[in-house]
């Protein structure tokens, strides 16, 4: 190996180094600042599987691409191209479509200097021994084995991340806010918004499954007018500004719902609609 093969090495392991004592920076900040974990809904491990999976979802493609481009390189290809083609298809459909295109190696029979593939044990035009054949298969294999070892194992700890965060996000009370981020599930809805004004209808929502929005205040005297139908199940009204938080059932409303906002202040609230088995809803909210 060559000074300046060898300084490329270090300077891709150098870097592979710092993206990864970054990323576990992030995660123990994370996990050690509660304000943070508090605002975006998430617990330290919630926080840190998603960061190893998406550290490892980088890593996975990396991998695969590197893999190509050298042995692409060495087929006389051109590898910026097929790593880029692997990388933007992925490298399940990527892969497929280089081995499908994937040239062979040649070499030169050093008895009568006929081309023949490297893997050949003989030449195929004067019948001797092709004394490259074992050189090139241990060199194959050391070059390409650690790729691919290094790029599975990836693509088993993305997908172990983001298993267990799912699984834990639909199991675990304290995983991550289910205020903040949804777990549940909603059929058949279309949604609406126009200016000042939302609309919300769907034919039927898990329990717990929460929608929200934004609406804007101009005066604290103004109302929140809420025109909502609800066939089957419970859907609350959560009004959300800051520290301030009111809540209204409104699962049976006989006549629209016309709420005061004078402990709001002018500007954004967040409107949230939590629906806990609710089904056929109809649902129409603005201010006024």
């Amino acid at each position: 190996m060559n000074d300046t093969t060898k300084g490329k090495k270090y300077i891709v392991i150098g870097i592979v180094a710092v993206f990864i004592l970054i990323s576990a920076r992030m995660a123990i900040y994370f996990g050690q600042n509660d304000v943070f974990n508090s605002s975006i809904g998430m617990s330290p491990l919630a926080i840190t599987l998603l960061i190893g999976g998406f550290l490892c979802a980088f890593m996975f493609p990396a991998c695969i691409c590197t893999w190509v481009y050298k042995d692409s390189i060495s087929r006389g290809e051109n590898g910026l191209l097929w790593a880029l083609i692997v990388f933007v298809t992925t490298p399940f459909v990527g892969l497929i479509v280089y081995f499908i295109n994937r040239k062979e190696e040649k070499t030169t029979c050093k008895n009568c200097g006929h081309r023949i593939n490297k893997k050949a044990n003989y030449c195929e035009h004067c019948s001797v021994k092709n004394e490259n054949q074992e050189e090139y298969t241990m060199t194959k294999k050391s070059k390409g084995v650690k790729f691919i070892i290094a790029g599975v194992m990836a693509a088993v700890l993305m997908i172990g991340c983001f298993t267990t965060f799912t699984v834990l996000a639909f199991t675990s009370d304290n995983f991550i806010d289910k205020t903040v981020w949804n777990t549940g599930i909603i059929s058949m809805s279309v949604e609406n918004k126009f200016g000042n004004e939302w609309t919300l209808n769907f034919k039927s929502a898990s329990d717990g499954y929460r929608k929200r929005d934004t609406l804007k205040i101009k005066e604290n005297s103004q109302i929140l007018y809420a025109d909502i139908e609800c066939g089957e199940g419970e859907l609350l009204l959560h009004i959300e500004q800051g520290d301030q938080k009111d809540t209204v059932d409104v699962s049976n409303l006989e006549q629209p719902l016309e709420y005061s906002l004078q402990k709001f202040e002018s500007g954004k609230i967040t409107v949230v609609l939590e629906i806990n088995g609710g089904k056929n809803v109809k649902s129409y909210i603005t201010i006024k």
